[in-house]
This record gives structure tokens, sequence and C-alpha cells, in this order.
């Protein structure tokens, strides 16, 4: 489920969901955790990055009256 969160660019949610697994999964034998934690590091990797926005840019478009000599 956090892998389609990241997927569908909900960071916010995906964090929330690693936190809880790594607070509250008791089990430390099956590597749950690890992944978790591991997954939860590239995810603030991700989190850092600059967002991508594009830029608005005003186009002008000159026409030239044919009449000019």
């Amino acid at each position: 489920r956090v892998e389609t969160y990241m997927h569908q660019d909900n960071l916010f949610q995906a964090d929330r969901d690693l936190q809880s697994v790594i607070q509250h999964y008791q089990n430390t034998d099956d590597g749950v955790l690890e992944d978790a934690s591991r997954i939860l590091s590239e995810l603030k990797q991700l989190q850092e990055l600059p967002e991508q926005t594009e830029e608005e840019t005003e186009r002008i478009i000159e026409i030239e009256n044919g009449d000019e000599e």
C-alpha cells in the first residue's frame, strides 16, 4: 500500500503508514521492520527533492505588419 501511495505522489500518507508500521509491528525476525525503515529512508530522500513545477511564462508573439517599407 505504501508503494501505491508513493506512485500516486501521496508521500505524506506513505510516510504516516511507514511510521505506523515501525512503531507498532511486533515481529522483529521477518524483515518487515528493516524493509519499512529502508523504504522510509528512500521516501525521506524523495521528500527532500525540490518540487518540479512548470514555470509559467508569458508568451508574446510579434506579428509584423506587411506595410512596412
